[in-house]
């Protein structure tokens, strides 16, 4: 009976949640490899975005649930909506390749950001989902890492206004509240780095940062 709508929302999904430039751009910047990527678009999930990875006899999946692409307003531009549906499905794809990297510096990480409570003042609505370093610097290099791709990809106009909202949100939304300071710390790191240089080398200098943080 609803048929009608549900391929709206997927039209609208593949207008303004480029998946293939998405993919393409995390795999330019992360060692991890997928073969496949499956995205479960709902308007049920309230907002609990999920992912995860399976593979069998080499073949890896990386699956998605996110919220389906709702109405923006008019006053907002195309590139502006284009960046807030990306970041809706980007901030789950590269969890699959922020936290296989996160986990090769794990104890590093770990020891950089003892008390995670001083990054991570989260809402009601993410009481108990974040209660760890690990889990609290994922989140936040997950979306610093949005804001990168950001970077690439919208002329500089349409960026800052992307990026603002992202980190109002981040912080004023999810109490993420040092989310500002740490996404402006990466950025300034992806603009300066070295030729060749991809976001999982920014590791190294990122756990330093978060050293001497207090």
């Amino acid at each position: 009976q609803h048929k009608d709508y549900y391929q709206r929302q997927i039209a609208r999904a593949e207008q303004y949640m480029p998946m293939q430039k998405m993919w393409k751009w995390a795999e330019s910047q992360f060692p991890a490899r997928y073969d496949s990527y499956k995205i479960f678009l709902t308007a049920m999930d309230g907002g609990f975005h999920f992912t995860f990875r399976v593979a069998n006899n080499g073949f890896q999946q990386t699956l998605m649930f996110v919220t389906a692409p709702n109405d923006l307003p008019d006053t907002r531009t195309e590139a502006e909506k284009e960046g807030s549906w990306s970041r809706t499905v980007f901030t789950e794809i590269d969890h699959n390749y922020v936290n296989p990297m996160t986990d090769t510096y794990r104890k590093q990480v770990e020891a950089a950001m003892p008390d995670w409570k001083k990054w991570n003042q989260t809402k009601p609505v993410n009481k108990g989902m974040y209660e760890s370093t690990y889990l609290t610097f994922n989140e936040y290099m997950t979306w610093a890492v949005f804001s990168l791709y950001a970077y690439d990809n919208f002329s500089p106009e349409d960026f800052e206004k992307i990026n603002k909202k992202e980190e109002d949100f981040m912080v004023n939304g999810r109490g993420f509240h040092r989310f500002r300071e740490f996404n402006q710390f990466v950025l300034h790191c992806y603009k300066n780095r070295a030729p060749n240089q991809t976001v999982a080398d920014l590791y190294p200098g990122i756990i330093e940062w978060l050293k001497k943080q207090p």
